[in-house]
């Protein structure tokens, strides 16, 4: 490394994953982002956290950590739809439009965003609510907000057009900071949030006109923010990312699922009432969560209670774990086993393969080390594969030996990611996947829409983003990147700032 920048701007767009980003890179539909690339650190092969939805993956990228036991460590936002125990009465949460601000209030104390870590300075943040510490951000508050979304995507003709006033937006801030700040000095770090392109390849897949268009215009926006930092003479001290959450994938079908869960006399929970036999949340992925003791909700069940469940509407108990791979396209199943602790335990894994046999595996973890085994079939495919099964060796690893051994394969650092999840609390009691053939739309007790292009699996689809750090001048070691992953991020913009990065972060300088 140079010199130390003086300025970081970080952009997230929303969907955008490493398959169709490289292609038109590659083909120089992205003059403005491969000029960045070109001065500085490009990888395709930026992995992304599990399960890869914007929530937790967005978090996790401006913190540099993961989920976790967050009571100890860990950011506490365990996925986009959770199910709160805490809370009186218990009840779901979601970070679905206005409530994307709680993000900031409930990520845990344990853990530093970016804006906390650089300490001292100006800082600002557009449409990016995992941004405690900051010193201004945009949308203030939800009735902004809600005018923001309601003028520039609900009624906008062309809702793209929200691309154009983030960076304007943007720009402004560097132009007139002391409309901003309290002071005259232009912001140390500021992040903006490309919120659209998720909205268009949901309901109009990567594949469309419309979609392609929009990451597209998103390079134009890169080069006005290029131009105009070049026009206030601070481009040779300023660093840009660009970045995606997560990518995607387009599911063989869509599926609904509320007559299966009828049919088991199963109840949705019920905020009004406080009662329910199960809340849920799935796309392809699904999150279920069961009471406990007594239809208690404040307590997980345990694996006994699991497998002899009393729905409401029915007289006979059913086994949970064994009537998941009755919904349509499971083929894995995961859940915890007894008797664990924050610092160890075990992940319990069913596999369910083309032929209808059930195969086993588990995934066991001793402080932030983890060991995958399994009895006859390798779920993961990782023993096939002459470097990832060199890691299924019987011993402890840590996340950066999973990255290096399993980053080129589906379900890239699956080990680790699976325990970071289920050691949360506020994770869930079963987790299924479909592994994208099957998406189901399904959000606390009914079907939302019929979708097939989503994103939340561990297929390399899903889990791979692109990373482009560039900018500035004598700054960066033009380098391209085998792998990575998305909290190595914000470690490697504090350092570039002359900072350490905070001792919650799992990320690592990609200066090095």
């Amino acid at each position: 490394m140079g010199k130390l920048a003086k300025h970081v701007i970080l952009l997230i767009a929303d969907d955008v994953s490493s398959r169709f980003f490289r292609k038109i890179y590659d083909e120089g539909k992205l003059p403005n982002i491969k000029s960045l690339g070109d001065s500085g650190i490009v990888s395709d092969k930026c992995v992304t956290t599990y399960p890869s939805i914007t929530l937790p993956t967005q978090p996790n990228i401006m913190t540099g950590a993961y989920s976790g036991y967050y009571p100890k460590s860990g950011s506490g936002i365990p996925v986009y739809h959770w199910f709160d125990r805490d809370s009186n009465p218990p009840q779901y949460r979601h970070y679905s439009n206005l409530n994307a601000l709680r993000q900031t209030h409930e990520i845990e104390g344990n853990v530093k965003t970016l804006f906390e870590q650089i300490g001292e300075g100006n800082s600002y943040s557009l449409v990016q609510y995992c941004s405690r510490g900051v010193t201004k951000i945009f949308p203030p508050n939800k009735f902004i907000a809600a005018i923001f979304f309601l003028l520039f995507v609900l009624l906008a003709k062309k809702p793209e057009n929200s691309h154009k006033v983030v960076t304007k937006q943007l720009i402004n801030v560097f132009k007139y900071p002391k409309l901003f700040f309290r002071n005259s000095q232009r912001p140390i770090a500021s992040t903006a949030y490309y919120f659209l392109t998720d909205t268009l390849m949901h309901d109009h897949g990567f594949d469309s006109d419309r979609y392609i268009q929009s990451v597209l215009d998103l390079d134009d926006e890169v080069g006005k923010l290029i131009t105009a930092l070049k026009q206030l003479g601070i481009y040779d001290d300023t660093i840009i990312v660009f970045t995606s959450d997560h990518g995607n994938y387009k599911a063989d079908q869509a599926k609904d699922l509320a007559p299966f869960i009828k049919s088991k006399g199963l109840i949705p929970y019920s905020k009004k009432t406080g009662t329910g036999d199960f809340d849920c949340s799935f796309g392809s992925v699904g999150f279920f969560n069961f009471p406990g003791t007594n239809k208690n909700w404040k307590v997980h069940p345990t694996l006994e209670e699991m497998k002899h469940f009393k729905p409401t509407d029915s007289d006979l108990k059913i086994n949970l774990l064994d009537m998941m791979f009755e919904i349509e396209g499971v083929k894995f199943i995961y859940y915890r086993a007894e008797n664990n602790t924050p610092d160890k335990g075990t992940i319990k894994i069913r596999f369910k393969n083309e032929d209808d046999k059930i195969h086993t595996a588990q995934v066991e973890y001793m402080g932030e080390t983890t060991k995958y085994s399994f009895e006859d079939v390798d779920v993961y495919g990782y023993s096939k594969d002459p470097r990832a099964s060199r890691i299924v060796d019987g011993n402890f690893h840590t996340i950066e030996e999973w990255l290096d051994h399993t980053y080129h394969l589906d379900f890239p650092m699956m080990p680790d990611q699976l325990v970071r999840y289920f050691i949360n609390p506020r994770s869930c009691d079963i987790m299924v996947s479909t592994v994208a053939t099957v998406c189901y739309n399904y959000e606390h007790g009914k079907t939302i829409n019929t979708h097939v292009y989503s994103h939340d699996v561990g297929l390399r689809d899903s889990m791979y983003v692109p990373l482009v750090i560039g900018g500035g001048q004598g700054i960066l070691t033009p380098k391209t990147l085998e792998y990575c992953k998305t909290t190595d991020i914000v470690p490697t913009l504090v350092e570039l700032l002359g900072k350490k990065p905070h001792q919650s972060v799992r990320g690592k300088s990609l200066l090095d």
